[in-house]
């Protein structure tokens, strides 16, 4: 009995030598490969170059071009078709309402008290804006056209009132070969924001 169970005893405790063998020779070879593979890095980038005061980086657009998104809007010019569709358009929205008086119809009116609503739109394009040369976010602001935060609106309204008094008040006490002389926006301005000061009258020689 003795020489049947000492055997089977060899047997099973070669077997778990070899095992445990095994398994250290596994991690032995996982240990050395874990040490000759590098670690993985992130990719390095290459830092911009610095900036140097006054010269856009490369690929940047060149100094003083509009950002994409804030691209300036072409020069104005003036269209008689385009003007028409505009004061029609205006017109329509004021629809059964053109016989009334601009403030009931419009908001923030203080120069044009009185005046037909109807009468409002022509004014606006084929006056102001064709006489200055200008769009309508000249004096008004976007999206919000009762809004005095754009400070040209005060002016244009000045402007009016002045318009008015010479008309209303000094022309008619000039003797001026006409029945009805006036002056409008156009008779300085003509077609720009600032109206010539002297024009065609060139600078005196230093000489």
């Amino acid at each position: 009995m003795r020489r049947v169970v000492l055997p089977l005893f060899l047997v099973i405790s070669v077997s778990l030598a070899v095992s445990s063998v095994s398994h250290v020779s596994r991690a032995v070879a996982q240990a050395k490969a874990t040490e000759t593979t590098p670690a993985q890095t992130p990719p390095r980038t290459t830092a911009p170059p610095s900036a140097t005061p006054g010269i856009p980086p490369p690929g940047a657009p060149p100094a003083g071009a509009p950002m994409e998104g804030h691209m300036q809007p072409p020069p104005f010019v003036f269209n008689q078709a385009h003007a028409d569709s505009q004061v029609a358009e205006m017109l329509e929205h004021i629809k059964g309402k053109e016989d009334m008086p601009a403030e009931s119809v419009y908001k923030n009116i203080k120069v044009f008290k009185g005046m037909p609503a109807k009468r409002i739109p022509p004014m606006m394009v084929m006056n102001f804006s064709r006489s200055l040369g200008m769009r309508c976010s000249g004096c008004h602001k976007r999206g919000d056209f009762a809004s005095d935060e754009n400070k040209h609106k005060d002016v244009a309204r000045a402007m009016w009132t002045m318009q008015q008094d010479i008309n209303q008040k000094y022309l008619p006490d000039m003797k001026i070969d006409d029945d009805q002389p006036t002056v409008s926006c156009w008779s300085c301005h003509r077609g720009n924001h600032e109206p010539e000061v002297n024009p065609g009258v060139q600078p005196e020689s230093s000489h």
